[in-house]
């Protein structure tokens, strides 16, 4: 038997790819199934998906515009996608299966982390509008951030392609910021390493989280406080969640979380979590 997973190219090199793919992996290996990578689905034998009824795909992408595409030829040629380590994609009207981590349940978590440190003037950077998974954290940040003077648009600061510019968007309004959530490892090392270059002292002003958990995380000085994502039960759980789909013909869909850890470092002076501290219910800024 045999089982296939389409991958967006660009991201074949990156961990968290590989923590998702071989988690599947794994599993796949654990049951004797052959488990094939594609690009594209045209990789894909017309005759084994129209022999094999529902034809179930791992989808591997972090992309909104690649996400769509592949899941708009999976509909045409009659396939049921399992969307693996991202988001439900907005918009989709056919019934979407994904294994993911629960963004806004993290988000409720760095924001409360946050509060409980006393800090609530909090911006959130980084944010690539290609990115599926960013979309959801702003969302998510619009929906439970406390509120400030500024309006909440002025308080997600956009990577259109470059953190340079990022950074220097967020230099501009410092001032009205006692803290920082970043969309992932690289934007926190980025935004640290600008402002140790534009004004060092800073750095005692300002509270940063992140997102990812990588290497480079616990390795960089400061260290970073960042969410833990475990991407390789994401991909083990998309072999659960194929078998329970491909056993139970009734059920239309299923969206798995995959639970989330906030590892605490330098970026946050080591300050303990009080989970007492928490937000039961989104609040919406002005």
């Amino acid at each position: 038997m045999s089982l296939y997973a389409l991958i967006e190219p660009m991201f074949d090199e990156t961990n968290w790819y590989h923590n998702i793919f071989y988690g599947l992996l794994s599993e796949c290996r654990k049951r004797r199934i052959l488990l094939i990578r594609v690009h594209s689905l045209s990789e894909i034998p017309n005759s084994l998906i129209e022999e094999n009824s529902p034809f179930f795909l791992f989808v591997i992408g972090a992309h909104l515009s690649w996400l769509k595409k592949a899941l708009r030829e999976c509909s045409l040629k009659n396939i049921t996608p399992i969307l693996v380590g991202n988001q439900i994609v907005p918009n989709y009207t056919d019934n979407m299966n994904c294994v993911s981590s629960n963004i806004q349940d993290s988000m409720r978590v760095l924001i409360s982390y946050l509060s409980s440190l006393g800090k609530t003037k909090t911006a959130l950077y980084g944010v690539d509008e290609e990115s599926l998974a960013d979309s959801w954290k702003a969302e998510s940040f619009i929906q439970l951030a406390s509120p400030m003077s500024l309006s909440i648009q002025d308080r997600i600061f956009m990577n259109s392609g470059s953190l340079k510019d990022c950074f220097e968007n967020f230099y501009s309004m410092m001032e009205h910021f006692d803290s920082i959530i970043c969309t992932n490892d690289f934007a926190a090392i980025s935004f640290l390493q600008s402002l140790k270059e534009y004004s060092p002292k800073k750095l005692e002003d300002i509270m940063l989280v992140s997102y990812s958990n990588t290497l480079i995380s616990k390795l960089y000085t400061p260290s970073i406080t960042s969410i833990s994502m475990d991407f390789s039960s994401m991909g083990k759980m998309a072999m659960t969640l194929y078998e329970i789909l491909s056993k139970n013909p009734d059920v239309s869909s299923i969206h798995l979380m995959v639970k989330d850890e906030l590892l605490i470092r330098e970026t946050t002076l080591n300050a303990p979590y009080n989970s007492e501290s928490t937000i039961s219910s989104p609040i919406f800024s002005d």
